[in-house]
């Protein structure tokens, strides 16, 4: 059983971002308009890499929101 919380997972992705993209926080609203498709791929191989798991690309089109992220990384996890 996986210790992830919503929570730690919102705070690593965070922590990547800030790393990866320079980002200080993460974006409200949608994350496609708030990053370029460059740094939504580079944040999702970190994430990818990071968490064992895998995004289907139906996925990550379904994904708009930061907390929709969280939410899917955490399912992924859980399962």
């Amino acid at each position: 059983m996986s210790t992830h919380t919503p929570e730690s997972i919102a705070t690593t992705i965070t922590k990547m971002a800030t790393e990866i993209l320079g980002v200080t926080e993460m974006p409200t609203g949608s994350i496609r308009e708030a990053l370029d498709s460059m740094n939504r791929l580079a944040l999702m191989v970190e994430i990818e890499d990071h968490f064992l798991i895998a995004f289907e690309p139906e996925e990550e089109d379904s994904l708009d929101s930061f907390e929709d992220l969280v939410a899917c990384i955490h399912q992924k996890i859980q399962s």
